[in-house]
Parts: structure tokens; sequence; C-alpha cells
């Protein structure tokens, strides 16, 4: 299984910031499972990218063999 995963926030670190998460979860042979995406307000793109792993790893983190996941936020991996 491969997992893709990416945060963002407009308006990061301010108090009308708005940020959003995106998960895209793959079989070993890169066929779709599915997707999942949310919005939070108040928020920043560090928690974010947080969100969007552990919203991944509370779904598919006791799958075996363990899934692969990528993140492009260094402060995640």
């Amino acid at each position: 299984m491969i997992i893709y995963t990416d945060g963002a926030c407009s308006g990061n670190g301010s108090v009308n910031a708005v940020g959003g998460f995106g998960v895209i979860v793959l079989d070993d042979d890169e066929n779709l499972i599915t997707t999942h995406h949310e919005q939070v307000q108040n928020t920043t793109n560090n928690r974010m990218e947080l969100s969007a792993i552990l919203w991944a790893m509370i779904q598919y983190g006791k799958e075996r063999p363990a899934p692969t996941v990528y993140s492009d936020s260094a402060y995640c991996v």
C-alpha cells in the first residue's frame, strides 16, 4: 500500500487561517483505494501536514506489510 499525504494553510499563523489536508491511498499495483480531504479553520500548515499522516495511519497503519507514506513535509518526515 502506498499513501500520499499533503497539508496546506492559507494565512498560516494568523487568526483567520484556513487549512486543509488530503490523502491518496493506492494498493501495491498503484490502483486507487480511496481519497480523503478535510478543511480546518484557525490552523497551521504543520498541523495540516501532521493531520494528513495521522488520518492515514489511523485508517491503514495496521495493514501488513506496513504502508509506505510519502509527504513533502521535512518537518513530518
